[in-house]
């Protein structure tokens, strides 16, 4: 998969990622998951549940408001932890992680 696409759809993408990585400790997990639903290889079942997880996160409606401090991203980092214990270790593999990593700089 070209990772450039993530650029090209969404306009500097990965230059507001960088600014922002240490603030999002689960960032390089996130571009993964993002790589992984976009491999033809993953499993249908597997991309819903990652569709799912992302889409909660980007979600202005959520349990817990995002606009309290600390506390409104901990149901958003706890629903994208249990879709990726659920299929990560059979659909997001080391090489999704890698792109991921390359893709935000990270290396």
């Amino acid at each position: 998969m070209n990772t450039q696409s993530f650029d090209k759809e969404i306009p500097g993408f990965r230059g507001f990622i960088r600014r922002n990585a240490t603030r999002f400790p689960m960032i390089v997990e996130f571009v993964a998951v993002a790589i992984a639903i976009a491999d033809p290889n993953t499993p249908a079942w597997a991309k819903a549940i990652l569709v799912a997880a992302v889409a909660y996160v980007i979600s202005p409606f959520d349990a817990i408001p995002d606009f309290i401090p600390v506390v409104g991203w901990l149901d958003d980092v706890g629903v994208l932890a249990a879709a990726l214990k659920g299929v990560a270790g059979t659909c997001i593999k080391d090489e999704h992680r890698q792109k991921a990593r390359r893709f935000l700089g990270v290396e």
